[in-house]
């Protein structure tokens, strides 16, 4: 995936240098919507830039692991709690999480899926309200262990 991997080049050139400000906007708009870039706060790149050398430790780590991994399908069908697979309709690269997620769902036994309409990856901090509702919904329904 191009994509990826310019995003991990773009952190990678930034967070080493302590620049994590200039990690962060280098790996937003592989998610994030023009609309949801323009939203955030003037300061939400610096406060969320500590995330970043642990996001590129992983993405790093990954890229060369060829041992068993917990999305691989027998470790998955372990999984015995439900599980919410919530995404917003606009989100950027659509295509992948949709398939990311759907593989979630085969792959584990009570999946519960739902797309917020009208909202991007950044739902939780932009419009808090339909994350909220169907977090709500979903911890409503599931059934409790006795």
């Amino acid at each position: 995936m191009e994509d990826a991997t310019a995003f991990v080049d773009g952190i990678g050139g930034s967070g080493p240098c302590g620049r994590l400000a200039d990690a962060a906007r280098a790996f937003h708009p592989f998610v994030a919507t023009d609309d949801e870039l323009t939203a955030l706060d003037a300061d939400y790149y610096q406060r969320s830039g500590p995330a970043f050398p642990p996001l590129l430790r992983t993405a790093q780590a990954n890229q060369g692991y060829e041992g068993p991994r917990a999305t691989d399908p027998e470790s998955m069908a372990r999984i015995s709690v439900p599980v919410l697979l919530l995404r917003g309709q606009q989100t950027r690269r659509a295509t992948w999480y949709t398939d990311a997620e759907r593989y979630v769902a085969e792959h584990v036994a009570d999946p519960h899926v739902v797309e917020l309409p009208d909202v991007g990856h950044f739902a939780p901090a932009l419009a808090p309200e339909p994350v909220a509702e169907a977090l709500i919904s979903f911890f409503e329904t599931i059934q409790q262990p006795a």
